[in-house]
């Protein structure tokens, strides 16, 4: 008996792979309830692979991504504009519980140490500095003496300071100074009249003009009196029959000098009376000899006298003597004297070379 071997497709047109001989049936026993429960495993496997695939999907998504140390370091420099050596030390000392030294402390440190000792020293030195200058170092006065007025030659010369002296010290001094004058008959001395005063902390000594002697006198002049003097003036002593004072101004307007001068002859004399050597009584005022001791009387105003050929205006005594003069020996020089020998000395001298 020949068996048929028959080739079963599918219904796509494939061939199975299994044979069935033609004559063998269709099924075995037992074959058709192992068949249904093959089909019932394979449906229940159909059903769960869309479960299968619902968990897997659903546990991937439960899943959280996994955040790196990079990623940290950079989000807390952006949110909290922290440095990575800030971020580095925190970390150590949450690990370790001490701060990490820096590599830069030491290079601190050391440049804190050198401004320490740096101003410490520079304290030092300015503290030496005053200390030096207050107890050793001695202030030097500078003498401005480069243009000593002396109109005259004389044969000695001496500094009159009279820094913080009001008007009388001052012609106390300048009468102590002539009546302390020793120089051999005929000769001078020439006094000039100095003030100091600081400048930058250095005491400057500078020679006074002729408008801040007569105002510091406070004599009874005249403002253009005053403007028509030259700054340079001498004052000196000439030693004759007592030593005699003198002044010589330089006039730079002789009509304004003159009529000043007519305005100071009240109260000329009075003016320079300490300066003078004469003495007044303290009652009548009247001036005293010193060499007698009687009082001088004197004419109530200056009258016009000639000495040398030279127009004077002079105070004189009862007996005619000349007490107290000035005169004009040419329109530029005016002089003020209390004795007309000392007069014709200076005239003398005036014509004579001149040292400045």
């Amino acid at each position: 008996m020949e068996t048929d071997y028959t080739n079963k497709s599918n219904g796509n047109g494939n061939t199975n792979d299994k044979i069935i001989p033609a004559n063998m049936p269709a099924s075995f026993p037992g074959e058709s309830k192992r068949n249904s429960l093959d089909e019932d495993i394979d449906a229940s496997i159909i059903q769960k692979k869309p479960q299968l695939r619902e968990t897997k999907e659903s546990s991937t998504s439960s899943i959280k991504r996994i955040r790196t140390y990079k990623e940290d370091i950079a989000s807390v420099i952006q949110k909290q504009k922290a440095s990575f050596t800030s971020i580095v030390a925190a970390e150590h000392i949450r690990r370790t519980g001490t701060p990490k030294e820096s590599t830069q402390k030491p290079k601190r440190d050391l440049k804190k140490i050198g401004i320490v000792l740096g101003s410490i020293i520079f304290i030092a030195l300015g503290i030496s500095v005053v200390v030096f200058f207050t107890l050793f170092y001695k202030k030097e006065e500078v003498l401005i003496q480069e243009n000593i007025p002396s109109f005259i030659f004389v044969e000695e010369q001496k500094k009159i300071d009279i820094t913080g002296k009001d008007s009388r010290e001052i012609l106390q001094t300048l009468g102590f100074e002539r009546a302390n004058t020793f120089l051999p008959l005929g000769q001078i001395a020439h006094l000039y009249i100095t003030e100091t005063t600081k400048e930058l902390d250095t005491d400057v000594t500078r020679i006074i003009s002729a408008e801040e002697f007569l105002t510091n006198i406070r004599a009874q002049v005249s403002g253009a009196f005053l403007r028509s003097l030259d700054p340079s003036f001498m004052l000196g002593i000439h030693v004759f029959n007592q030593n005699q004072p003198f002044i010589i101004f330089k006039s730079n307007s002789y009509q304004h000098s003159f009529a000043g001068l007519l305005e100071w002859e009240e109260t000329m004399y009075h003016d320079f009376i300490l300066f003078t050597g004469l003495k007044s009584d303290p009652i009548l005022g009247a001036p005293i000899d010193p060499q007698t001791g009687r009082e001088i009387t004197l004419s109530e105003k200056f009258v016009d006298k000639v000495v040398q050929n030279i127009d004077v205006r002079a105070l004189v005594s009862e007996t005619g003597g000349i007490k107290f003069l000035y005169a004009f020996p040419n329109q530029q020089t005016l002089i003020i004297t209390t004795n007309e020998n000392t007069l014709t000395e200076i005239i003398t001298r005036l014509n004579s070379v001149r040292v400045f």
